[in-house]
């Protein structure tokens, strides 16, 4: 038991600790300082708006600030935005992002989906707003023409 108090009280075990501290934080500062400059630390590009732009006007303006893109989805048709243009980006516009990142997009397709006219012949009006708002048509003016059925 003396001999454990004497170690504890020793010159060796003091230098040594210190010198464990001394490597600990050396090692520390190391390792954050290349950590900094291994992660572009502070070095941000600002992702512009591209709603509305063509994949080709995309390009060019995500290859002269270091950026990459992707198109993953041409959603349903937007009539706001033209056939071909952006719809959608994430991350989203003004958002800063390092150097070499993909943005990816959702474009608006360039043909629209073609649905068949369904037959509402001798249908009430109420089935037939039903049915065309349901398969995504959108209905407009109606024309009544007359006949022994009301709303058909």
């Amino acid at each position: 038991m003396k001999s454990l108090i004497d170690f504890l009280k020793s010159k060796l075990l003091l230098r040594h600790v210190l010198l464990a501290l001394v490597l600990a934080i050396v090692g520390f500062f190391l390792l954050t300082n290349w950590l900094r400059s291994y992660t572009r630390h502070g070095d941000y590009i600002e992702v512009p708006d591209l709603s509305s732009y063509s994949l080709a006007e995309v390009e060019e303006e995500l290859v002269a600030i270091g950026l990459g893109f992707e198109v993953i989805d041409s959603g349903l048709y937007n009539p706001e935005f033209p056939r071909g243009a952006v719809v959608d980006q994430l991350p989203v516009a003004y958002s800063s992002v390092k150097q070499d990142r993909v943005i990816y997009l959702t474009i608006n397709p360039r043909q629209t989906k073609k649905i068949p006219i369904p037959d509402l012949i001798d249908k009430s009006k109420r089935q037939g707003f039903s049915y065309l708002e349901s398969v995504g048509f959108k209905v407009g003016e109606l024309e009544y023409i007359p006949d022994v059925a009301r709303d058909v």
